[in-house]
């Protein structure tokens, strides 16, 4: 990482990851134990949201440096580093807010989060296009696609606290089932991939065909979910089952050797 052209905003985003994270374990051995007794929904919804956005999603940020930090050009490393010191500041404020248990602050914080994310995007799709995207190595491409689906389920999850604040209705009971399997079955999971083969293959890894089946199956599944399940189209939600057996026996072809070792 010290060679990394990023590697002071890579090192604060992932030490601002772990102690965000510090919330999960420990709501999670309280709700466990009932060391406190039950515990509220707010609380519950802490737990989940320092994992998925403290923990996971600012790791994701720094590994979205790490990976593409060098094609990055001169002229805008100004900018990328505010979008890191941006994100480090707005994801622990938005789990704080959760933890609050207020809903207008979540719907305000959720917006301004799902900004900065859409700020990821456009930012790992500019760097991409100027590499080339049939040059991108595998973690490249899972973390892009990965990003890109973590868009449309946190679009989903603001939509939610939107209407929980309002008392409008925007989305249907589906479209929080749809955010959470968003979430899993295409951000986490693709981000998941990603890692995985840039950390187990290393200068060993590969762009192949299957490589690219692999990522592309894990980001069409995510589709599939978040559009079939608020659209009731249950054929549409349910073809994300298949294409996620696709992406693990492809994984674990690919990385099960240097796994096991």
């Amino acid at each position: 990482m010290e060679r990394a052209h990023f590697a002071t905003e890579i090192r604060w985003l992932l030490q601002t990851a772990l102690i965000v994270f510090i919330a999960t374990p420990v709501i999670g051995i309280l709700n466990g134990t009932k060391a406190l007794g039950d515990l509220s929904r707010d609380t519950i919804l802490t737990h989940v949201h320092a994992g998925t956005l403290g923990w996971i999603t600012l790791g994701a940020f720094a590994m979205v440096l790490w990976l593409f930090g060098a094609a990055v050009p001169a002229s805008k490393d100004r900018n990328t580093r505010m979008l890191a010191v941006l994100s480090a500041v707005a994801i622990p404020v938005y789990v704080a807010a959760f933890f609050s248990g207020n809903l207008p602050a979540r719907a305000v914080t959720g917006t301004l989060l799902l900004l900065l994310i859409l700020m990821w995007v456009v930012f790992v799709v500019g760097v991409a296009s100027g590499i080339g995207f049939g040059r991108l190595s595998v973690p490249q491409l899972a973390v892009m696609f990965a990003l890109i689906t973590f868009v449309i389920g946190s679009s989903l999850g603001v939509l939610i606290q939107i209407q929980l604040a309002t008392g409008a209705k925007i989305i249907s009971p589906e479209g929080t089932g749809a955010h959470a399997a968003a979430q899993v079955t295409g951000y986490l999971a693709l981000r998941a991939v990603g890692l995985i083969d840039w950390r187990l293959l290393g200068e060993a890894s590969r762009r192949t065909m299957a490589a690219t089946v692999m990522v592309l199956s894990l980001f069409i599944s995510g589709l599939a979910i978040a559009t079939g399940l608020p659209l009731g189209i249950i054929p549409l939600a349910g073809l994300a089952t298949p294409l996620e057996l696709i992406a693990v026996g492809i994984l674990l072809a690919r990385v099960g050797r240097p796994a096991l070792a």
